[in-house]
């Protein structure tokens, strides 16, 4: 079993808490898995917490409150907007922004040159 996602707090309620931190850190290109754990972060009672984390931190990699780093790319804009990290939470949980995620999940990698 791999080390454990050090969530803060609130980790005692993640449903993640047992799991190896290798399993939220999916390889590059491998949308299934990231998939399968953006699905398992929504059962989550902490998902929220877990993502305001992650924002807050500006973390870049894995998998944090059920978004994927691409996805988290557009919530750090907002941010920078002027938005804070609890509306940006928010508006995530209530599934104001899930178009525009989509979008960007199903957007083609640019060839690196």
């Amino acid at each position: 079993m791999g080390e454990l996602i050090p969530l803060g707090e609130w980790e005692a309620e993640a449903a993640c808490r047992e799991t190896p931190n290798d399993l939220y850190y999916p390889s590059r290109g491998d949308s299934e898995k990231a998939e399968f754990i953006r699905m398992f972060c929504e059962l989550c009672p902490v998902r929220g917490e877990c993502l305001g984390y992650a924002l807050d931190k500006r973390e870049r990699h894995g998998v944090w409150g059920g978004t994927t780093e691409k996805e988290r790319r557009v919530l750090q804009r907002l941010l920078r907007k002027g938005l804070s990290v609890e509306q940006v939470v928010a508006m995530v949980l209530a599934g104001e922004l899930d178009e525009e995620m989509a979008a960007r999940r199903t957007q083609a990698r640019r060839p690196r040159e």
